[in-house]
């Protein structure tokens, strides 16, 4: 629970830096960090962590505003924070949906609750970089 509340208060002082305004993207659209948060997810299923070295998958949908560029960041923690892997997507290398696979040994990681977090870049039509969390992930491997 310590890491969700640091994405919590990251997320409240990042809007607090905003000063509470939207996020303007392109000429005639505006976004709050609430409609960013939306724009996509991850996620990860609960399994058996098994003996040795396994690719485990996760998946992705993202749903940004057409015309903007976007890239997301995802940082893989272990139980007790440990950070286990990072990946990114991007427009035109990624498509809008997929799994992807992380490898995971179980010689350095036990058995217990993993958890995903993502933020979620745009850039509107100036090239200015609007960022914002996605939904946090928990999944468990016994």
């Amino acid at each position: 629970m310590r890491r969700r509340s640091r994405v919590v208060a990251l997320a409240a002082a990042t809007w607090a830096l905003l000063g509470g305004q939207a996020y303007a993207l392109g000429s005639s659209s505006t976004y709050t960090w609430q409609q960013i948060y939306a724009m996509g997810h991850l996620n990860a299923h609960n399994g058996r962590l098994l003996p040795g070295c396994h690719m485990y998958p996760w998946s992705y949908s993202i749903h940004p505003p057409e015309g903007v560029n976007w890239e997301v960041d995802v940082y893989i923690d272990g139980p007790n924070n440990t950070h286990l892997a990072t990946a990114g997507l991007l427009k035109g290398a990624d498509g809008l949906n997929g799994v992807r696979y992380y490898r995971l040994c179980s010689a350095i990681a036990p058995k217990g609750t993993y958890t995903i977090v993502s933020v979620m870049n745009l850039w509107d039509s100036s090239g200015v970089d609007h960022a914002a969390h996605l939904p946090v992930v928990h999944y468990t491997l016994s």
